[in-house]
């Protein structure tokens, strides 16, 4: 975990993780990211009244939204008490896979064996056990693939550290690319779901700041992160409609499948498949295409999970 400690304001990194963690406290609690509204929810015996009617309060709640520091133990404790699981957000794997501060491979290795069983196992299979350089060997891409399969912050943070550690150790571009394509498949649908959503485009460009850079050389395709402010709205905006539209036709018929549809889809030509749903809604019966990369390929793979009495047809 990364851990919260220091000044939230020295840290562009620890500013926006506090942020996106009082925005989800906010949002559960149903209130406005006001350091008032905050006091009144979680510490309401701390407010109260003066002579005339003023009231006086700590303060406390107040530095927080201003991001003048992080909060202590016993506030993170009493956060988390009324919502479970809420500091996750303030000490993800991720802050710490986007401190701009550089890390030794050590120091990388060691933050794999923080993640959870299946994003460790990946990560460690591409690791040398002898000097804990990152190599590609035979396993390539597939350890890669199990990493994206998994598709939440925690797997973006194994794929952004895999990266940087790459480059480190000076692994070689190959396997920089191999990385590179799979943080590209998985950005960009983590950062379309809660709590980033409201601050994807500058987690964005956090991460190209940070993670591509200026001196990268021949390890990174930048071209891959070039984009305007409204291209980058425009990718966000196709993802969400083709999970929408895939939902619509009844295409994903379980809740539990769309965490699955969404990896093929960045895994597959997601502009492709944008234009195949929305094909298929115009029209009752539609024929999925000949495709290699496109939507017939993600129902291939969405009928080998499925019992032959529930597998989709070419005709959706």
């Amino acid at each position: 975990m990364c851990k919260v400690r220091g000044n939230p304001r020295t840290n562009f990194v620890d500013a926006l993780r506090l942020w996106i963690y009082l925005d989800y406290v906010c949002k559960r609690a149903g209130i406005s990211k006001k350091g008032y509204q905050l006091e009144q929810h979680f510490e309401p015996e701390k407010i109260t009244l003066r002579s005339a009617g003023i009231r006086q309060r700590s303060g406390k709640w107040d530095r927080l939204v201003a991001l003048k520091t992080f909060p202590s133990e016993v506030t993170i404790q009493l956060i988390e008490k009324r919502y479970p699981r809420s500091r996750y957000y303030l000490e993800m794997p991720l802050w710490e896979a986007l401190q701009p501060t550089s890390k030794s491979s050590k120091e990388w290795t060691q933050l794999y064996h923080r993640l959870r069983p299946a994003l460790r196992d990946a990560a460690l299979s591409l690791v040398s056990p002898e000097d804990n350089t990152v190599r590609i060997k035979h396993i390539r891409s597939k350890a890669l693939d199990n990493i994206l399969f998994e598709g939440d912050a925690d797997a973006l943070a194994c794929t952004i550290a895999l990266l940087r550690h790459a480059k480190a150790c000076k692994a070689g571009a190959y396997v920089c690319r191999l990385i590179e394509w799979k943080i590209n498949a998985l950005l960009f649908g983590v950062l379309n779901y809660a709590p980033f959503y409201q601050q994807k485009h500058v987690i964005f460009k956090l991460f190209t700041q940070v993670v591509i850079g200026d001196d990268d050389g021949n390890f990174i395709f930048k071209p891959m992160w070039q984009f305007s402010d409204d291209e980058l709205h425009i990718k966000f905006q196709v993802q969400n409609s083709i999970i929408l539209m895939a939902e619509d036709i009844g295409l994903i018929r379980a809740i539990r499948e769309e965490q699955y549809f969404a990896y093929l889809v960045r895994k597959s030509n997601m502009y492709a498949v944008y234009e195949e749903l929305s094909q298929a809604k115009r029209v009752k019966k539609w024929q999925v295409k000949e495709s290699r990369d496109g939507l017939k390929w993600i129902i291939h793979k969405l009928n080998q999970k499925r019992p032959p009495s529930n597998k989709i047809s070419s005709v959706i």
